[in-house]
């Protein structure tokens, strides 16, 4: 199975299980050759994808794997048409193995910081665009080399905040999804300086709505407020995409 189906390699794939209904419902199927590419099948491959995070983030292989897996094949075999999502979600309901995620859930995903297992799973829901099998990085928007109380000092940070914008840099709030190359030339940069620089004007808006970027001060100085605002869209984006 290809890992352009759910747009992750086996290196970020945690656990075999995830992979096991997937496959199976691909046989049943009949395997056909064209379904990473078939305009047919988008729905199909986005509903694999949300059950793919889902079970990810919800943790639904944790314990007793057998308890989901035979649940969901019995599920996979009765309907062969479409990845059966739906049944799969409203199977579990209730049941410590849920997929649904009620607002504390997805507020909770907030809390996830760079390097964490679970953030490049919550970027590729952000960012569904994005191929993860190519070479996207995740990115601090306001650089991480910027976080110390020297360097926010001189950036006018008041000495109130220095400690909050210190513990808080690392959190999803500040991390995007960057091509190799962009993230190169971006690296170390502050923000407000290097859109200014490296994005047409005419293409602030785009990229602004590309990334979650909300219409704020984006100097150094007003991390505290960008990063409130910038949780709220991505808030936003996470209840529509989960529940």
């Amino acid at each position: 199975m290809g890992c352009g189906i759910i747009g992750f390699c086996r290196e970020n794939i945690t656990s075999n299980n995830l992979i096991v209904p997937i496959a199976y419902y691909l046989k049943t199927i009949g395997l056909p050759n064209n379904f990473e590419t078939s305009s047919a099948r988008t729905d199909d491959r986005r509903k694999i994808k949300m059950w793919f995070v889902s079970s990810l983030l919800k943790r639904v292989f944790s314990f007793m794997p057998d308890g989901a897996l035979k649940p969901i094949r019995d599920i996979i075999a009765k309907q062969h048409d479409t990845f059966p999502l739906e049944r799969i979600v409203e199977n579990f309901k209730g049941t410590s193995r849920s997929l649904q995620f009620t607002d504390d859930d997805i507020h909770n995903l907030l809390y996830s910081k760079y390097s964490h297992g679970d953030t490049l799973i919550i970027l590729s829901i952000l960012y569904p665009w994005a191929d993860l099998r190519n070479h996207f990085h995740v990115d601090h928007i306001f650089p991480k080399s910027a976080f110390t109380a020297k360097r926010l000092r001189d950036k006018g940070v008041p000495e109130n905040k220095i400690n909050d914008f210190i513990a808080n840099h690392n959190y999803i709030g500040n991390l995007q999804l960057l091509e190799d190359i962009p993230n190169i030339e971006k690296s170390a940069t502050d923000f407000d300086k290097w859109i200014n620089e490296k994005i047409p004007v005419s293409e602030h808006a785009n990229y602004k709505a590309k990334h979650f970027i909300p219409n704020v001060d984006l100097s150094m100085a007003n991390f505290d407020e960008f990063l409130e605002e910038r949780e709220k869209l991505l808030l936003a984006k996470l209840k529509k995409e989960l529940q």
